[in-house]
């Protein structure tokens, strides 16, 4: 470096990297054809296949402030947009990004590299990954789309995440389980363990209804698995002591429309509601409870004086 070139600096550590280097002046030119350039802030635009999708806003301030102490000391990484000359897509650092803009920078280091869409996807789960900065499910969703529109296999993504291939496959099936599921493992009050227990149902529609019970009990990743294995458990067989009549009850898998009533049902008393019926008009209502509170609050429902609601 110059000694006009360090006469140029800004004291201090004030602009961090951003010192060092004018607006798309080539800081650094490694062998493997990488480009480290200071670029204007509104030339980079998030990349659409970003898997991480939540920057907490108290986590940006966070940042924000300390770049402007000291500067952003570690370089975004960006690759050339292919329809937009002059624009860049990050691959990774997009916190870093917004939080520049937040401490008004209007140029930071960037490291461009030339990659393919599927490749800016990988790394961005690499470094998000290592960052333990992904929710397990925005790494689901990332992982199904290289696998759907990438043609990438699972054990292709597990090499590259430095994953076994079961883990791949179990964190794509978690996109199986209800949308409140997913929001619920998203906002930390469920984990991946509650997550991967729920996906052992029958019906994954019933995960909703197990759900509720996990977060007021506050159950843990075994007493969960337990739950789970108490809902799934088929009702015992009627005994004709039980059942006298001569036609035999049939369960509700070969009935779409008690299928439904038992949906419904479920839904309402937020417990497992089965439904067997005899060719003759009679049958068997089965709710199921899992614990003195699970009875108490089916009771207080069965129980209520409708004239006093």
């Amino acid at each position: 470096m110059t000694s006009a070139h360090r006469s140029s600096r800004r004291p201090g550590l004030g602009r961090g990297l951003d010192a060092l280097f004018e607006s798309t002046e080539v800081l650094r030119q490694p062998t493997s054809g990488e480009l480290l350039l200071s670029l204007p802030v509104e030339s980079i635009q998030p990349n659409p296949q970003q898997p991480r999708t939540l920057f907490p806003a108290h986590e940006l301030e966070a940042l924000a402030d300390s770049i402007r102490q000291s500067g952003l000391l570690q370089p975004v990484v960006v690759h050339p947009h292919e329809e937009q000359p002059g624009q860049y897509l990050l691959i990774a650092g997009e916190r870093r990004w917004r939080s520049a803009q937040i401490a008004g920078l209007t140029s930071i280091p960037a490291l461009v590299r030339q990659v393919t869409p599927a490749e800016a996807l990988v790394l961005s789960l690499a470094e998000n990954i290592q960052r333990s900065e992904l929710s397990p499910v925005e790494q689901a969703v990332a992982f199904e789309h290289l696998a759907e529109t990438h043609g990438y296999t699972h054990a292709q993504i597990a090499t590259a995440m430095g994953m076994s291939r079961v883990a791949v496959t179990n964190m794509i099936r978690l996109l199986r389980l209800p949308e409140s599921v997913l929001a619920a493992l998203t906002a930390n009050q469920i984990t991946s363990g509650h997550a991967r227990a729920l996906l052992a149902l029958p019906e994954l529609d019933d995960a909703e209804l197990l759900l509720q019970q996990i977060r007021e009990k506050d159950l843990t990743v075994r007493q969960t698995e337990a739950l789970v294995r108490q809902h799934s458990s088929p009702a015992p067989p009627s005994t004709p002591s039980e059942d006298p009549d001569s036609d035999s009850l049939h369960n509700s898998e070969v009935d779409p429309e008690v299928q439904f009533l038992e949906r419904q049902l479920s839904r309402h008393y937020q417990t497992k509601v089965q439904i067997q019926r005899r060719a003759s008009g009679t049958g068997r209502l089965t709710l199921h409870f899992y614990s003195d509170d699970g009875l108490n609050q089916l009771l207080a429902m069965l129980l209520e004086d409708p004239q006093e609601t």
